[in-house]
């Protein structure tokens, strides 16, 4: 199983988490905050699907119970990207070629969707960041069950073209693994084109600004509301998210006393 959370005493698989998320987007169908964020539909479902994937490189690196995926998002972004190049080689619909910004904003929602400044920084920290994997094996399995994942939850994809695009990411990915350890350096040093090509869009497109901090939030609070928590509790984001989907929930009418 492949971990999206790993504590003492709860744990949550990334397929699991994937799906409560894509729950989560159609409960925000319900909102008027829809109408700013619909038209980007297909961004905000493959943000969902591949927000987590970075998470396949600590997933063996186990210290006192728990899993830390410090920097995840930041692997993510990478596995989206090589993904999105690949699929375009292979579709044969134009979808995506209409809407050049479509992997752009996708990508730039899954590289901020845990913190909104510093991303240098994080970038930085990364590169030092040592995470292993006891055989290559293992990893192959790994590999296998996250392509297994992608594949069950991108069905509004074409699925030939999303199967080609996941034997060559695969292969992108194993590249990063040598002698036991995550390149992480490496990976950290190919994030900066990502991190280049985000600003760029965002300085000069207007629409790309606006629908980036929409699909970010949007994100998030995905995320947020597929944790599920021991004995069904929540965190303090956890209900200001929900408070957020009350708030904006279609019809609904605020009390006008103090």
């Amino acid at each position: 199983m492949i971990y999206a959370r790993k504590g003492e005493k709860l744990e949550q698989s990334l397929e699991e988490h994937i799906g409560q998320c894509l729950k989560a987007l159609e409960d925000l169908k319900n909102t008027r905050f829809w109408k700013i964020i619909g038209a980007a539909e297909l961004e905000l479902r493959t943000a969902i699907v591949f927000h987590d994937s970075g998470k396949i490189f600590y997933q063996k690196n186990l210290r006192k119970g728990k899993l830390s995926f410090s920097g995840h998002e930041i692997f993510s972004a990478y596995i989206l990207k090589r993904f999105l190049w690949h699929y375009r080689k292979h579709a044969k619909t134009s979808d995506l070629e209409l809407r050049c910004s479509w992997g752009d904003l996708s990508i730039a929602a899954v590289l901020y969707h845990h913190h909104a400044m510093g991303v240098k920084k994080r970038v930085e920290s990364l590169r030092k960041n040592e995470l292993r994997f006891p055989s290559q094996k293992e990893f192959e399995e790994i590999l296998a069950e996250h392509g297994e994942i992608l594949l069950k939850n991108l069905e509004f994809l074409e699925s030939e073209a999303v199967k080609l695009a996941l034997e060559m990411l695969n292969s992108d990915l194993r590249r990063f693994l040598a002698d036991g350890r995550v390149k992480t350096a490496d990976i950290a040093y190919e994030s900066y084109d990502i991190i280049k090509r985000t600003w760029e869009c965002f300085q000069k497109d207007v629409y790309f600004r606006k629908m980036m901090i929409a699909l970010t939030t949007a994100l998030v609070i995905c995320d947020y509301r597929g944790v599920r928590e021991e004995n069904g509790g929540k965190r303090g984001f956890e209900k200001i998210v929900d408070d957020f989907i009350e708030l904006y929930k279609i019809g609904y009418a605020p009390s006008r006393g103090l």
